[in-house]
């Protein structure tokens, strides 16, 4: 049996994202096409028709970003898609952190793609989906660590210590040094081993390794 909780039944939510989520007339000066009416999609599309955009430029920036993620040929051709006036992006994104970030940062990306297929049918028009990565974010304190499930069922963090502690720089600029090596050690020692395991190390090994920033490593 599923069952669902509603926003305005926990405490702490600010009153803008109530509004946002259940009266969305209060905050239409912020949020003019609310979510929740699919009409509104055709609205705004129709604006975006009547802009212009350098998609040239943007295309150039995210292909050559995302040839170097390594990136399955499927992005590359969204990519590409872009060159079409018709097509839309929905876009979100996430601050760059170890191993990912937490586990919405996934929800997020899975989130976007499928909203982008959506609309697609919906709308009949290319839509591709577009993730930020938050790159210029200096909080490394906020970015250093993982959450790692151990074999006995336990949660335990585990830190990343650059020999050289980084100040007031852009993840984007945060080169990873030798001691990355130690966070990887750190987790294979802790999680539960799976079918999964050799897998994920490899991913881990190959994207995080040192000479490489945390943001690319991120992105890859």
């Amino acid at each position: 049996m599923n069952s669902t909780i509603a926003f305005n039944r926990l405490p702490g939510g600010s009153r803008l994202f109530l509004d946002y989520l259940y009266d969305p007339r209060h905050v239409g000066a912020f949020f003019p096409w609310p979510f929740r009416s699919g009409r509104e999609f055709d609205s705004c599309s129709r604006l975006l028709d009547g802009q212009t955009y350098n998609r040239s430029t943007l295309i150039e920036i995210l292909r050559r970003q995302n040839t170097d993620f390594g990136v399955d040929p499927a992005v590359l051709a969204n990519i590409e898609r872009l060159h079409d006036a018709r097509t839309l992006v929905v876009c979100t994104g996430q601050q760059v952190g170890l191993y990912g970030g937490s586990m919405y940062t996934v929800y997020k990306a899975l989130g976007a793609i499928g909203h982008a297929r959506r609309l697609a049918e919906k709308l009949q028009r290319p839509v591709v989906s577009v993730f930020w990565l938050a790159a210029d974010d200096h909080d490394f304190a906020e970015v250093r660590w993982t959450a790692c499930p151990t074999s006995d069922n336990h949660v335990q963090r585990v830190m990343y210590e650059p020999a050289i502690e980084p100040e007031r720089i852009p993840t984007a600029q945060i080169i990873l040094d030798e001691n990355i090596k130690n966070v990887h050690a750190t987790v294979q020692g802790l999680r539960l081993a799976t079918e999964f395991s050799a897998d994920v190390d490899t991913a881990l090994d190959e994207c995080y390794r040192p000479g490489v920033s945390l943001a690319t490593a991120f992105g890859r």
